[in-house]
């Protein structure tokens, strides 16, 4: 059996796919604010710069600003 492995993804991609999801859902529209770093790291228990980094991929990917 030779499976292939699933590429393992960075904590901060997988916390920009889920604002990513919520941004796709409706949950966020155009011009709302999203959490600021500091609060997202808070709610979702990760560090701040996890919390950056992953703003920062949601940014080079167009969906915030």
């Amino acid at each position: 059996m030779n499976e292939s492995p699933t590429p393992k993804m960075y904590l901060y991609e997988l916390v920009a796919a889920d604002i990513a999801d919520l941004i796709r859902q409706g949950t966020f529209r155009t011009g709302e604010r999203i959490p600021s770093v500091r609060h997202l790291s808070r709610q979702k228990g990760i560090s701040v710069a996890t919390a950056l980094q992953a703003y920062i991929l949601l940014e080079d990917q167009g969906l915030i600003e």
